[in-house]
């Protein structure tokens, strides 16, 4: 599927050297999704549509990314690929707002990003247990006046990266979970 000349660009890694990312396919087509592992790039595939990226991969070597889902539309979804399968992280859960897209994946297959509402504008979410939460309806008081419009990256103890913006700013912050008592 890719051609002689990848035109690759790689964004995360795991612990056993697995690496991904997207690539040119043959003739200069679409970029793709794609996992390097052993010295071998293999094309993920997409949602239906022609091009995808992989964005971020845990040490189980599950990916995150996304997708195009419709052959003629560069319309894109989040997507977990595990086990050989792509699967549309939000459609299923009847979130079909486009763009979205996953960005990270720990190793409890926790994952975030973020998606569009049309005429609103960016959300972040976290998507676990097969179910997807708004991080800006997690938030504690101190959040007020902010909203997370993308998460980036969770590692194993549940900490997430989000860009939030507000009171006429832009912030990287951290998301430290507090346990329900």
């Amino acid at each position: 599927m890719f051609g002689e000349d990848h035109n690759s660009v790689a964004y995360d890694i795991n612990d056993s050297g697995q690496v991904v990312g997207e690539a040119g396919t043959v003739n200069y087509g679409p970029r793709r999704a794609f996992l390097y592992k052993d010295g071998t790039m293999k094309d993920l595939s997409t949602l239906g549509g022609n091009s995808s990226a992989a964005f971020g991969i845990n040490n189980s070597g599950q990916v995150v990314g996304q997708a195009a889902f419709k052959p003629t539309s560069s319309e894109v979804h989040a997507f977990l690929y595990s086990n050989g399968k792509m699967m549309d992280l939000l459609g299923p859960l009847g979130i079909n707002f486009s763009p979205s897209a996953a960005k990270g994946i720990n190793k409890l297959g926790q994952i975030v990003g973020w998606y569009n509402k049309p005429g609103y504008g960016h959300y972040a979410f976290v998507y676990t247990n097969g179910s997807i939460h708004d991080l800006n309806t997690l938030l504690d008081a101190s959040g007020a006046g902010w909203s997370l419009s993308e998460a980036t990256a969770i590692n194993d103890h549940g900490q997430i990266i989000c860009k939030a913006v507000g009171h006429g700013m832009s912030h990287a912050v951290l998301l430290t979970p507090v346990p329900v008592p």
